[in-house]
């Protein structure tokens, strides 16, 4: 099943279960999702395209899905520390609701110390001394499973000991 219409469905069973967090949060991600297939279609639509190829290819792929979830939850982490820091606990603890609902659509996280053992890899194989080559290689490896800015963290670490 393809990871929007696991979404949609997902909308329907928080529905049914009353759970308006859930159902609230995955509406505004399918909302998303919906424009960010309006802007491919439209791009596309510059091309000289019959109307079925044109409704195929502005259908996202799984991976394009993922991309969105990732700047929703990107967004999310973002509001959480603003609020923590306008000391609005209130609405931080909602945004981390939100966040947790939203985590379950994408794929496992690397922890720190995968992230570290990787890292002393990629400065071991490649040589490597410059940060932006060593985030460009793991970032590519483990596309969408890496926390840029804990990496980056991590990095800096690891080339400084």
């Amino acid at each position: 099943m393809a990871l929007v219409e696991h979404i949609k469905k997902e909308i329907k069973n928080s529905l049914k279960k009353r759970d308006f967090l859930s159902q609230k949060t995955l509406s505004l991600l399918l909302a998303a999702i919906q424009n960010a297939e309006k802007e491919k279609r439209f791009k596309l639509s510059k091309q000289d395209l019959g109307e079925e190829e044109l409704e195929r290819e502005s259908q996202l792929s799984d991976d394009e899905v993922r991309e969105i979830i990732f700047k929703e939850v990107k967004k999310r982490k973002e509001a959480i520390s603003e609020f923590k820091k306008g000391k609005r606990e209130d609405l931080a603890s909602q945004e981390e609701s939100e966040l947790k609902i939203l985590e379950k659509y994408l794929p496992r996280q690397l922890t720190g110390e995968e992230i570290r053992a990787e890292v002393r890899k990629i400065i071991e194989e490649q040589k490597e001394r410059n940060i932006g080559a060593i985030m460009s290689t793991l970032m590519r490896k483990y596309k969408g499973r890496v926390d840029g800015s804990l990496a980056s963290q991590i990095v800096r670490e690891e080339m400084k000991g």
